[in-house]
């Protein structure tokens, strides 16, 4: 799947502080899933959230919250199609919560973070590594 190699690429680059090669190769892998027969919205929502991730790495704050946002937006969309109760994945509400830290925005972000916090510690089973985060 040319999506996943490019999506792959992306990371490669972040991993070397590459962040704006990182965010073109992560937008073109959003462009080709989104361009695919069966768009898979929960992996298009896990794209728009590294793209966050990639532009808080670049103190892009505003484009950070933009990005979170959308892919938070959506999971929400694909809850509403597979006709389940929306959840939003608790590593995308802890990365919304440090977006809203870096913003100055501590009421929220504490709340956020909070909540992370919580679904970490209380999934089963307990992965700790998010826990620590």
């Amino acid at each position: 799947m040319l999506s996943a190699t490019e999506t792959h690429v992306a990371q490669m680059w972040a991993r070397q502080g590459r962040y704006r090669i990182a965010l073109a190769s992560m937008l073109t892998a959003r462009d080709i899933k989104l361009s695919a027969p069966h768009v898979d919205l929960q992996n298009v929502s896990s794209t728009e959230h590294n793209t966050s991730t990639f532009y808080l790495c670049m103190s892009q704050i505003d484009s950070a919250l933009e990005w979170n946002q959308r892919s938070r937006a959506t999971w929400q969309r694909w809850s509403e199609l597979a006709a389940v109760e929306f959840r939003w994945p608790s590593p995308q509400r802890l990365a919304y919560g440090q977006i809203l830290s870096y913003a100055n925005r501590f009421e929220e972000a504490k709340g956020e973070l909070s909540t992370a916090l919580e679904e970490f510690l209380t999934n089963e089973p307990l992965i700790w590594a998010m826990a620590a985060a």
